[in-house]
């Protein structure tokens, strides 16, 4: 089976697939399904799924749109770029991303600080052969 490098490449490749027809392309979403094979309801994820397993990590009940928050926030904190955040999130734009997780990025200017004040000494000539 072909690697995919997100979900949403997985999706778009059922979705978009030429090879497949209706049945196959829902079983292949079959994880979006319940053991009967009928639309999973996302009320019952939530309830007796993620709160669940919240309850038994012991973590504070959270909405489940925000883990998708805390990944995208997660692979910016790691350095991650951020490009790769966009495709990992489908957002349609870059804009989207950086608008969404702009916060998150390091503001480490100390990388930059002084770059365009120009050389730190006094003597002319050395200005001219540091530049």
């Amino acid at each position: 089976m072909k690697k995919f490098e997100s979900i949403m490449d997985f999706l778009t490749h059922i979705m978009e697939s030429d090879e497949l027809d209706d049945e196959e392309r829902l079983s292949q979403l079959k994880l979006f399904l319940t053991p009967a094979g009928s639309r999973l309801d996302p009320s019952n994820l939530r309830k007796k799924v993620f709160y669940k397993a919240l309850g038994v990590a012991e973590l504070r009940r959270v909405r489940l749109h925000d883990s998708r928050h805390s990944f995208g926030s997660l692979l910016i904190e790691k350095g991650e770029d951020l490009n790769y955040v966009k495709q990992q999130l489908g957002h349609h734009s870059i804009t989207l991303t950086c608008d969404t997780y702009g916060h998150r990025l390091k503001n480490d200017r100390r990388a930059v600080d002084g770059l365009l004040d120009g050389p730190k000494t006094q003597d002319p000539e050395k200005m001219v052969a540091d530049w």
